[in-house]
């Protein structure tokens, strides 16, 4: 069984934002899990999403203030991130 746990730090970056493990990076539009490179097959995109604002948005976050709607934004960004972890027995 697998469970996603919600990571958060003290003093975070841009709370209420979070990496999903998705990414165009190696294809434009081609969106996938990572590390696994699995095509997704459920996707949230907020309105107008994903835009590739300057060429440069390849990760999807998942944002508060959108509704918790997704949004595609620079990888290299530092935001809360969400891991997925399987329980043990």
């Amino acid at each position: 069984m697998i469970f996603l746990l919600l990571q958060t730090w003290l003093g975070s970056y841009m709370p209420g934002q979070f990496w999903l493990a998705g990414s165009d990076l190696a294809l434009e539009q081609q969106w996938m899990w990572l590390p696994d490179q699995t095509m997704f097959d459920y996707t949230n995109w907020a309105s107008g999403e994903p835009d590739n604002l300057y060429n440069r948005q390849h990760c999807a976050l998942m944002d508060s203030t959108r509704s918790y709607h997704w949004v595609d934004e620079d990888c290299e960004e530092s935001r809360n991130f969400i891991c997925q972890i399987e329980k043990n027995g």
